[in-house]
């Protein structure tokens, strides 16, 4: 298949993505507080394996766990949970950023990083679309990429459900569509320019925990300055040699509050009129669990249904919309009414 067929896979997820995110508003009832509390609680738990696997020094690397990698993931945690404590104003909501750069620093005296190709990076590359080529479509690739697209689209779900109940803010079907359509456009970027789907990420959730800020002006200045960074080969060299123990530390307080803002929703779901709901997410849970613990649990799976079944996310997903409709049906109520109502009763991360 090769580079071009891959990318003409995922031009055409982004073109399935967009007409399917209109229909999101058909769906959003199957996702009330006990469904997205639990895969939100997922997708932190999730996250963690990639946590540990950094902190540890890389997943692959020969000497993984050294006490070298350890210690340096726990002082990037240490600094960020100091500068949350007593960092005020713009240095405490700097902490996750402060943490990694006291790491990088620190590493950079060890000896961890190499910069011996840095010379030879130039100072402004610009990317050229279709530069491998034109995209070339086979069905399997394409189909297996519509798949995928729909399985980031119930991740998606949650994950703007999730912010909508740290923010305190309303997301009704209309804001999930115009973020899935984001997604969806991401994706055709993606393709368009010899790389993959650029679609919404979990960790910026625990990111926004973490730092209490919520303007999305500050997200689209980000937005620009990444998009100026990406013009800049030496800068990505020198980001791309910070060591995956220092991204460790951060990874644990970001990541840890996906899974607490999950745990927040869930706190507020009814257990006494609907009393199903603790099998509801007792059983989604260990579902989701199961790809972590047993990854070739589903080994006798066909190849075409790997990523529905080795995805813990997914997994959870789709046994909480299962049993949630089964024992408590579905109601009128949209899913966001769920998270706000468990947001206003809460205290906000």
């Amino acid at each position: 298949m090769g580079l071009t067929g891959i990318y003409g896979a995922v031009l055409v997820g982004g073109l399935y993505a967009l007409l399917v995110a209109p229909l999101i508003k058909y769906v959003l009832r199957f996702f009330p507080a006990v469904v997205t509390g639990t895969i939100i609680t997922m997708i932190g738990v999730s996250l963690m394996r990639v946590g540990v696997a950094w902190a540890g020094g890389g997943a692959g690397v020969a000497d993984f766990g050294a006490t070298g990698y350890i210690g340096m993931a726990a002082l990037v945690l240490g600094v960020i949970l100091l500068v949350i404590k007593f960092g005020r104003g713009f240095v405490g909501n700097m902490a996750v950023l402060l943490g990694i750069a006291v790491g990088y620093l620190v590493a950079i005296s060890l000896g961890w990083t190499d910069f011996s190709g840095l010379s030879a990076q130039p100072w402004v590359r610009v990317v050229l679309p279709l530069q491998f080529g034109l995209p070339t479509f086979s069905l399997v690739p394409c189909l297996t990429m519509c798949l995928v697209m729909t399985i980031v689209f119930i991740e998606a779900t949650g994950m703007f459900l999730a912010m909508g109940a740290m923010t305190g803010c309303t997301v009704g079907a209309e804001q999930i569509k115009r973020g899935l359509r984001a997604d969806a456009v991401g994706t055709l970027v993606g393709g368009l320019f010899n790389t993959f789907p650029y679609v919404s990420y979990s960790q910026n959730i625990g990111l926004v925990g973490v730092t209490g800020v919520y303007s999305r002006w500050v997200c689209v200045t980000g937005g620009v300055i990444m998009l100026f960074l990406g013009l800049v080969p030496k800068l990505a060299y020198i980001v791309a040699s910070v060591p995956q123990a220092v991204l460790g530390g951060a990874a644990f307080v970001m990541f840890g509050m996906v899974s607490a803002t999950g745990i927040k929703i869930l706190s507020n779901v009814d257990y006494t009129t609907q009393r199903h709901n603790v099998l509801v997410i007792a059983i989604s849970i260990g579902f989701g669990l199961i790809p972590i613990i047993s990854p070739t649990f589903f080994h006798i799976m066909p190849q075409v249904l790997r990523p529905i079944f080795t995805d813990p996310i997914m997994m959870t997903s789709i046994t909480a919309v299962a049993l949630n409709a089964y024992f408590n049906r579905t109601s009128g109520a949209s899913a966001s009414q769920d998270a706000m109502h468990a947001a206003q009763q809460a205290e906000t991360l």
